[in-house]
């Protein structure tokens, strides 16, 4: 059986094809700032890259060279010092939510980790600030890492608890 295509099916292809490239062109036209800002910076800063940027200490304003070795090396510490205080925790709180998933105690760590997870990363650094810098008259590594550890804390426990939940019962019995 043949169909006919009426006048109404060629009009809504006309407008459909106008439209999709009336999408497009504004599309490129939203993106051309920022490729044009990215072009900029890396046309102005590539000939300043090299190793030495990479690996030496940073030098007082206006003299020439320098690096940010140590502003790498103190994210490096950062991370690692959080990690280290965050992701046991957060590990083993998940791990109690999801097989001890019932009872008073499991209901107010699923309760503190959902709380921990909806409090703004600005309050955690107030709270840290209030508590840690203070006290010690200064900023530390360990402040930064407590307030970057109290963030990961409820995303690593929230994560393994999700993963242990996928876990077929019998790949468990599998394991024991």
């Amino acid at each position: 059986m043949k169909t006919t295509k009426s006048f109404y099916d060629y009009r809504r292809r006309f407008w459909n094809l106008f439209m999709l490239t009336l999408i497009v062109i504004l599309a490129l036209i939203a993106i051309l700032p920022l490729l044009s800002i990215f072009t900029y910076v890396f046309q102005r800063g590539a000939p300043y890259l090299s190793v030495d940027f990479f690996t030496h200490l940073p030098v007082p304003v206006g003299e020439k060279g320098g690096g940010m070795g140590q502003s790498f090396l103190g994210s490096l510490f950062l991370v690692f010092l959080a990690s280290l205080i965050g992701v046991p925790w957060g590990i083993f709180s998940g791990i109690y939510i999801a097989e001890y998933g019932y009872g008073k105690s499991a209901w107010f760590l699923r309760f503190t980790n959902d709380l921990l997870m909806g409090v703004p990363s600005i309050v955690i650094g107030l709270f840290i600030y209030s508590f840690v810098v203070t006290p010690m008259k200064g900023f530390s590594l360990m402040a930064g890492a407590l307030a970057l550890a109290l963030i990961m804390i409820p995303i690593v426990s929230r994560s393994t608890e999700e993963t242990l939940k996928m876990t077929p019962q019998y790949m468990r019995e599998a394991g024991l």
